[in-house]
């Protein structure tokens, strides 16, 4: 029987980058996953953002937080300060990041014609897009 703490990943893999695309209710994110060709993104709501970071440092050794100058970001920022203490949280510019998370939608997706008009007619959440778009624009700084 286990209490809940034992379930932590016992070794982390070290220097990982996790992304943060902040918004006024949520916020999308990506961990980078070096064992697979893309990162792992989701959603999480912004109240939620708290437990989700202590959670993820539980089976990720995030080295690096990337957040997204945008809107939200300050309030995202005190939130991944406070989660994750002792880890450096680096802010990027997401200008444009919306459009190229569409784009990159499509691409993993297998972007042909019925993939477009599905995102152009039901708009499918992009949140944890933008965030891997600012994993990839992390990388290129690095």
């Amino acid at each position: 029987m286990t209490t809940g703490l034992e379930i932590c990943y016992e070794s982390p893999v070290l220097g990982m980058r996790l992304a943060l695309d902040p918004g006024s209710h949520k916020c999308g994110w990506a961990i980078e996953c070096p064992l697979a060709h893309s990162p792992l993104i989701g959603v999480s709501h912004i109240e939620k953002l708290e437990a989700f970071l202590q959670e993820a440092s539980c089976f990720f050794a995030v080295a690096t937080v990337v957040v997204g100058d945008g809107t939200g970001s300050a309030r995202v920022i005190e939130i991944a300060r406070r989660s994750l203490p002792g880890v450096e949280v680096a802010v990027i510019d997401e200008r444009g990041s919306t459009e190229e998370a569409f784009k990159l939608y499509l691409h993993s997706r297998g972007g042909g014609m019925l993939r477009y008009l599905y995102a152009q007619l039901f708009k499918p959440p992009l949140d944890g897009y933008a965030a891997w778009v600012l994993l990839m624009r992390h990388g290129q700084k690095l």
